[in-house]
């Protein structure tokens, strides 16, 4: 959270305060918060003495929370390694004995997805943590979400990760992401059905925060950069998805699943250019002599897979600068100025979808980790969390030196 946007929750900014529900909507009460659940000092391990029994939920919901101060969001998904977190297998263990959902972004059921070698079932660990209206209809009881308004449910899911390619499993493996995602409409209600109908059309899908996507759009700030992402999902945007329909050689109007890491689709689209022995390779060659020229197309698919993040983005600029350089050779559907019709196709929809592809690239090119990038979404580490959770203490208890026990 930048510093601009603390000092407003501080001084009990009503445009960013009635963006929360009423446990959060005054700076006492995020300090009282510090008091009952993080500690003065916030260690993601404190939160740890709710994953015992029917509490794991709250642990869930806190940490997501810890997720929005160190990065906040009007729509978005956090993603954090469990090989940082401080009992990883604990709360694998509790996410899947959270209550089932059956629409997913990343894993089984409405997706399709299966995995290796697993049935859908075993592969669908996304879970709620929490529901408001409706709770009860899939015995969560009491166990609500209120944290941003319109926010009604969180969802949790475990994404097992080995050996670069993406995959579930029921078991903890010591690999692979916590996911933590919030939701503004109970899975399969008319509102969710509409909200994910203009998903697919517009490929940024409904808001459910109006006051917060005003912000996050810098409105009614006064010129002030608060720092929120608009949209920060592991949802491919509409222009990367017709990129990737591109890359696969798939129909114009095919489906595409969030399950494609980003690296292995530019490893692809790489393989491509080297097994067709396309003049395009010499580019992208150019800007990572390590490609070898006469490597099989295999080599080059694995070594890109072993590059980072940053070097990943780097090659996704190169994508763009060969589409921007065959832009005067592009003639309906024969792209001539490319070496073939396909390779044509690539690169005439990465300059189609230039905005898009870019700012995966910006993306990948911030990244401190070579993290499992699907999108855009936030990759976290515990003890950032942390550090942002005790910058945004010190701020509150400027502001609010009295206690806060009666809040």
């Amino acid at each position: 959270m930048n510093h601009s946007l603390m000092e407003r929750i501080a001084q009990d900014d009503e445009r960013i305060m009635r963006v929360f529900h009423s446990g959060y909507d005054r700076a006492a009460k995020w300090l009282r918060l510090y008091e009952t659940t993080y500690g003065f000092v916030p260690r993601i391990a404190s939160l740890s003495t709710y994953l015992s029994g029917s509490n794991a939920h709250q642990f869930f919901q806190h940490l997501y929370v810890g997720c929005w101060v160190a990065q906040p969001v009007e729509k978005g998904t956090y993603l954090i390694e469990y090989g940082l977190l401080p009992e990883p297998k604990r709360t694998w263990d509790a996410v899947n004995a959270l209550t089932g959902r059956w629409s997913s972004h990343l894993a089984g059921g409405s997706l399709g997805f299966t995995g290796q070698g697993h049935s859908a079932s075993e592969v669908n660990r996304r879970r709620q943590a929490g529901q408001g209206y409706g709770a009860r209809l899939i015995g969560l009881g009491d166990a609500t979400f209120q944290f941003i308004q319109g926010g009604n449910e969180l969802l949790v899911q475990n994404i097992g990760e080995s050996g670069g390619q993406y995959n579930t499993s029921s078991r903890y493996t010591g690999t692979g992401y916590l996911m933590l995602k919030m939701e503004g409409h109970l899975a399969y209600t008319k509102a969710h059905k509409e909200a994910y109908d203009a998903k697919e059309k517009t490929g940024g899908g409904k808001t459910f925060n109006p006051d917060l996507a005003k912000l996050a759009r810098g409105q009614g700030t006064g010129g002030v950069d608060l720092g929120i992402e608009a949209r920060a999902a592991e949802n491919h945007d509409k222009g990367w998805q017709a990129v990737i329909r591109a890359v696969y050689g798939m129909k114009r109007k095919a489906k595409v699943r969030s399950t494609r890491l980003v690296r292995e689709v530019v490893a692809h689209t790489c393989a491509l250019l080297w097994s067709t022995g396309a003049s395009e390779r010499q580019a992208v060659n150019s800007a990572f002599p390590a490609l070898a020229i006469g490597a099989p197309a295999k080599e080059i698919a694995e070594a890109v897979n072993r590059m980072s993040n940053p070097q990943v983005g780097q090659l996704l600029n190169t994508f763009v600068s060969i589409a921007r350089a065959g832009l005067d050779h592009v003639f309906g559907e024969m792209h001539t100025g490319y070496s073939n019709k396909r390779i044509g196709l690539i690169f005439a929809s990465i300059l189609g979808n230039e905005r898009d592809v870019l700012r995966l690239s910006r993306t990948l090119l911030r990244d401190d980790r070579d993290y499992a990038r699907f999108g855009n979404e936030v990759h976290l580490q515990p003890r950032h969390i942390e550090e942002e959770l005790l910058r945004f203490y010190n701020v509150l208890s400027a502001h609010q030196p009295i206690s806060t026990t009666n809040v």
